[in-house]
């Protein structure tokens, strides 16, 4: 403001008198002009900002591009007095656009760009996308990724995975915990039985009738093998070569000590077989953890893997009883059966199956249905 004209005078004066007494009508005119604030950007290793300065006004915005470097992600932006700015956490260049905040000042924007440690940058993603990641409550804490389709699709192996999320305080085959990324296969890689040992199968991950063995075998080393077929005793040709891990891959992953809890019944929910799996409740003499690279999802990470507006309802549904929105919410639903990982403590047969949307339990070597191989990636992959 440059002050008031009219019947005072042609020159702008801050403040008007009219004297007492005065009579007939007074005009006056307000006068503006734009005032111009400078605005510093800046940032630290890892990335670049597409100018130093740039300049904003009253009503106006000001925009610059934050590019991280190779193995670098755009982390934040961060602007002093109260300016704000619109940066998401990014892999790639983005468009930065910065308000000013209307107090006559002046501002400074820093880019923060951190090393993209896969596992820094999903957790710094989770602070923002509440939508496709969430936590999951249980005593790890871990971050998943939940809903009918979030994007969590990755490049692993030369072909589509999916993230199911951080997994904390994973142990390794040391028994060293860390917090590791877990993937599963986007497909299946065929349909074989759990376990062909016996009339009716085995449940027993460590046994050598069991899929673990081809999968940590010939899978792992990308070659042709065979795999337990769903009659007793008889096993069928898996080749593998042309889908199995990679040398690459296979020096990506750790080598996990894998929980192998069971659980009595389907009708629990998520929260419960999630601490049953990683109890040590067992069939007499079976095992309560395994070592290995590549194991299979828990019912627990297909129950977690809901998500919205109906995701707490189902939360605390039995996964035998997801219904059908539930289902239809939960992206590792593929319209297939598949097995998983755990078995059931009061059966020497039996394991837990994802059929129809809901968990049911199986004798182990009485259905071949869909594998979908799972694995921990290593702490510093980026």
């Amino acid at each position: 403001f440059t002050g008031w004209t009219g019947s005072n005078g042609e020159e702008p004066n801050l403040s008007v008198t009219i004297p007492k007494g005065s009579i007939g009508n007074k005009e006056y005119t307000a006068h503006y002009i734009v005032s111009d604030y400078t605005v510093n950007i800046q940032s630290n290793e890892g990335g670049s900002v597409s100018t130093n300065r740039i300049t904003v006004s009253n009503g106006t915005t000001g925009v610059f591009t934050a590019t991280p470097d190779e193995d670098y992600y755009l982390e934040s932006v961060s602007c002093t007095n109260g300016y704000t700015n619109n940066a998401k956490v990014s892999l790639s260049g983005q468009e930065v656009t910065v308000t000013i905040n209307r107090d006559n000042t002046e501002s400074t924007c820093t880019a923060t760009f951190k090393e993209s440690k896969f596992n820094d940058f999903l957790t710094d993603l989770g602070k923002e996308d509440t939508t496709n990641l969430a936590k999951d409550g249980t005593v790890d804490d871990n971050l998943r990724y939940i809903g009918a389709n979030p994007n969590n699709y990755v490049r692993y192996n030369n072909e589509l995975w999916r993230i199911i999320g951080i997994m904390n305080n994973v142990p390794d085959s040391n028994g060293n915990k860390a917090s590791h990324i877990k993937l599963i296969r986007a497909e299946s890689i065929g349909n074989y039985s759990w376990n062909n040992n016996g009339q009716y199968g085995i449940n027993d991950w460590t046994h050598s009738g069991s899929i673990s063995v081809p999968l940590n075998g010939a899978y792992l080393n990308r070659i042709s093998g065979v795999c337990p077929s769903a009659q007793y005793g008889v096993t069928t040709t898996c080749n593998f070569s042309n889908i199995g891990l990679t040398a690459t891959a296979r020096a990506q992953i750790s080598n996990i000590t894998w929980n192998l809890g069971g659980h009595s019944t389907r009708d629990a929910s998520s929260p419960v077989f999630y601490i049953a799996e990683r109890g040590t409740s067992v069939y007499s003499g079976r095992p309560t953890t395994w070592k290995g690279y590549v194991g299979l999802m828990y019912p627990s990470d297909y129950g977690f893997a809901v998500g919205g507006n109906i995701r707490n309802v189902c939360l605390s549904k039995n996964l035998y009883d997801y219904e059908i929105d539930c289902k239809n919410s939960d992206w590792l639903y593929l319209g297939n059966d598949e097995w998983t990982l755990s078995p059931r403590l009061d059966f020497p047969n039996r394991s837990f199956i994802i059929s129809k949307g809901k968990l049911y339990d199986y004798y182990a070597d009485h259905a071949d249905v869909g594998i979908r191989p799972t694995v921990y990636l290593k702490e510093n992959i980026h």
